[in-house]
């Protein structure tokens, strides 16, 4: 991966809208970047769930030459390439359409984060996916006091999920920020955040 042009990225990007912790973010797709260029995957298929600002894509285009198809239920800052609810059999159909019997190269699941919806998000698009799975916020904790229905339930799926998939590799990448400034932050605190990649088994 081309650092140089990583940090000109990052140094370019608005942080407060921007939703990765930068080191997390950098080892991850230096792997990510590594691994498709030891399989002769020049130009990846990704697809992103939940996208916020919408501020992953340039990395992904600009460092891994990807395509990119992006997922959200909402256009509120930027305009998704399939607006939907993902849970929703039409998002999925939507999908289908614009994959054109493709494989998925990289999925990035960073939609509600509820355990029943992270949850659903694997299972209904991760078996269109033909090298990575990423789960982010893999290390974020439930908020106390914070309404159930939208309780973040991330790390709950994502430890049943490494101990009953015995079938892919689990990787994740966890800057340890307690203490960082920032917006990602709980009661002075930074959050906790983490990536969790799955290598689909051959």
């Amino acid at each position: 991966m081309n650092l140089q042009l990583f940090n000109q990225i990052l140094k370019e990007t608005d942080q407060t809208k921007f939703g990765q912790q930068a080191s997390e973010w950098k080892n991850f797709l230096e792997f990510v970047s590594w691994y498709f260029e030891a399989r002769g995957v020049s130009s990846p298929l990704i697809v992103e769930i939940g996208i916020w600002h919408g501020k992953q894509k340039r990395f992904y285009q600009e460092l891994l030459n990807s395509e990119h198809i992006t997922i959200d239920v909402a256009d509120t800052y930027v305009k998704p390439d399939i607006l939907g609810d993902s849970g929703r059999p039409s998002t999925l159909r939507r999908l289908e359409e614009m994959l054109a019997g493709r494989q998925i190269d990289l999925l990035f699941i960073d939609g509600w984060h509820t355990y029943e919806a992270v949850r659903a998000d694997y299972e209904i698009y991760s078996p269109l996916v033909k090298h990575l799975t990423v789960i982010h916020d893999i290390f974020t904790v439930p908020i106390p006091k914070v309404d159930v229905g939208q309780q973040i339930g991330v790390s709950r799926f994502w430890n049943e999920l490494t101990k009953i998939n015995t079938r892919d590799t689990f990787m994740t990448f966890h800057h340890h920020n307690k203490g960082d400034s920032g917006i990602f932050t709980y009661n002075g605190e930074g959050r906790q955040m983490g990536i969790g990649l799955i290598i689909k088994g051959e």
